[in-house]
């Protein structure tokens, strides 16, 4: 792991322990109004105690919403969990070209710790597709398992580690055409990849599904 790497992903857990601190701030500085307003800290005259009370509500109330977003983030990422499928099993019967063959032991020797990230990822995007052309498919195509795989070694060379999570959401965006410039420029290896799994997974997607029709 290179020195930018590092200095990146010191930089991510010091925002995240920021963030942290910036959401049980927005708990501690709403009660503290309350407990203005109930003149714990000594009187304080009518529109005061009114003003604590309004801005006190606003802060507990945002500290509540980000609390029950986090909940609904961790409650979909257990849903991606328990929805993962063994890749390397549904791949075990199949051909593979020998960059396909390369790549894959590639990350079987030496990525193995994300197994489960891949096996979480085929399985969601397999989701957004179902969803995009409105009935059951499969995406058993090597091609997109490469390209996934690759993403993940790229993106750990990149960025330190891969965020799983990060990227399906990224995988949902842009599939709905909706992205933010500064998170395109971030995480550019990402965005270049997903854009070619989709192109992968919808040609063979055409090919399977539409041509025989």
């Amino acid at each position: 792991m290179d020195k930018e790497t590092k200095t990146r992903i010191k930089k991510d857990i010091a925002f995240n322990i920021f963030g942290f601190f910036i959401i049980f701030l927005f708990l501690a500085i709403g009660i503290i109004l309350f407990l203005t307003a109930s003149n714990i800290f000594g009187q304080i005259n009518k529109g005061g105690r009114i003003a604590s009370y309004v801005f006190g509500s606003i802060f507990i109330l945002l500290f509540i919403l980000i609390i029950i977003k986090i909940f609904l983030i961790i409650k979909q990422e257990n849903k991606y969990a328990k929805n993962a499928v063994d890749v390397n099993k549904i791949f075990s019967e199949i051909s593979l070209s020998e960059e396909e063959k390369n790549i894959n032991n590639l990350f079987l020797n030496d990525y193995s710790s994300e197994i489960p990230s891949l096996n979480i990822y085929f399985a969601a995007f397999a989701e957004i597709e179902n969803k995009h052309y409105k009935k059951e498919i499969d995406i058993t195509s090597p091609k997109v398992r490469m390209l996934m795989q690759k993403m993940i070694i790229d993106g750990i060379k990149e960025y330190g580690f891969f965020d799983l999570y990060l990227v399906i959401d990224f995988s949902k965006s842009l599939n709905k055409k909706f992205i933010w410039k500064g998170d395109l420029k971030k995480y550019k290896i990402y965005f270049e990849y997903i854009r070619e799994i989709y192109h992968a997974a919808d040609d063979y997607i055409y090919e399977k599904y539409i041509t025989k029709n």
